[in-house]
């Protein structure tokens, strides 16, 4: 538990780490060339990069854990306290994930179900899904939406194709989707809704370029302004948003000028800066979680092909241990996590210590581990293998 926890909150600090340094990249360097394809580009690096970068495999040793072995200052060890109160902080996040999960299926299938549901035909050689006035025009994944009930025909009938068939062409609809992914996974995040906001944004821009392109800069922003404004279901990429006057804007601005050598070059080194801190938090996640790695789990029965080996005198060696005279005079108490490495013959072999502040303690168990017993691991055919075990013992100093 804890240590699922521990792997938690490591994804979410490097998730947020690789979605905070890209978005400045693409806001900083990027947005003022008035490049949307380029931007869109780093915008959806910043996307992928904050929800897999965390997630990529590390080879890590199995290592199997023994229940924590209990010992106290008194011949009986009291009954179990109160367990320790677990931190509610993964279970909000979890409820957040499945609202925004919620959240954007809804927002799928109020498009997905009009799609498939509502009458098909063309425009022009354009197909298209008629919404009757149900919803403006727009487009999402495969599907262009229409509004047969709005009076526009000839060049501006073809630039609003334009427009939607750019989306599709493009797969701006894809990328709404991952960009609501990824604001149901950090929705804690301010900057992972500024992105999704963003790449809406240079979804428009890029479209309108398109049907401009073909239809004359002037002649497209007059058809904008012929858009009375609607709200759009979430996902739909509509014709008409609120942004139009920013859009006019941008088909007046021209392309900066500005070398792409000098923004292309520094993603490099914004990578590696971003890959080496996040590689850092999550080594020290996992140092953390080693220290805090002591709940019990089931030991295996003994005979068989055993998994995981299986301690044969646990019991012996909490005997011998107690609890030191000394550790007792100067108060020391605590857990001591010590990884066994259990030889094919079943014996001690050698072992680490992964956590354990009281000097003494530490001593007490690591003399005794020389006399741990265990049958061995094995495989499927029954061949004995190495392998390492994670022994926790909690001292408890009573009054």
């Amino acid at each position: 538990m804890m240590n699922a926890m521990h792997d938690l909150s490591a994804y979410l600090l490097a998730g947020s780490l690789w979605l905070a340094g890209l978005y400045a990249y693409s806001r900083l360097l990027i947005r003022p060339l008035n490049r949307p394809g380029l931007e869109r580009a780093a915008l959806m690096l910043a996307l992928g990069l904050a929800m897999a970068a965390p997630r990529l495999p590390q080879q890590a040793a199995a290592v199997f854990e023994l229940p924590v072995l209990e010992l106290s200052s008194a011949p009986a060890a009291p009954e179990a306290g109160a367990a320790r109160a677990q931190p509610v902080w993964p279970l909000l996040y979890f409820a957040g994930v499945l609202a925004g999960l919620l959240l954007l299926l809804v927002q799928v299938l109020r498009l997905l179900v009009p799609a498939l549901r509502w009458r098909r035909g063309h425009v022009g050689h354009t197909p298209v899904v008629f919404t009757g006035g149900r919803m403006p025009a727009g487009s999402f994944l495969a599907w262009i939406f229409w509004d047969e009930t709005q009076a526009i025909a000839g060049a501006d009938r073809e630039a609003l194709l334009i427009h939607e068939r750019c989306h599709l062409r493009q797969a701006h609809g894809l990328d709404a989707l991952l960009a609501g992914l990824l604001c149901a996974l950090f929705w804690f995040h301010p900057l992972a809704w500024a992105l999704r906001r963003d790449l809406r944004r240079t979804h428009e821009l890029l479209a309108d370029r398109a049907a401009a392109a073909r239809t004359g800069t002037a002649a497209y922003i007059r058809l904008l302004l012929s858009q009375t404004l609607r709200v759009p279901p979430a996902l739909l990429q509509p014709f008409r948003t609120s942004t139009v006057k920013f859009r006019i804007h941008m088909l007046h601005a021209s392309v900066s000028r500005r070398s792409l050598r000098a923004p292309l070059l520094l993603l490099l080194p914004v990578l590696a800066a971003l890959g080496l801190l996040s590689a850092c938090l999550q080594q020290e996640s996992e140092s953390v979680a080693r220290e805090v790695t002591v709940q019990p789990g089931p030991v295996p029965a003994a005979g068989g092909n055993a998994p995981a080996p299986v301690a044969l005198n646990l019991d012996a060696i909490r005997s011998s241990i107690g609890y030191p005279e000394a550790a007792r005079e100067a108060g020391q108490s605590g857990k001591v996590i010590v990884k066994v490495l259990v030889s094919e013959s079943g014996a001690y072999a050698q072992h680490e210590v992964l956590a354990g502040d009281a000097p003494l303690l530490v001593a007490a168990v690591e003399a005794q581990l020389p006399q741990l017993q265990f049958e061995p691991a094995r495989d499927a055919s029954g061949k004995a293998l190495a392998a390492w075990v994670a022994i926790p013992f909690n001292f408890v100093l009573l009054d």
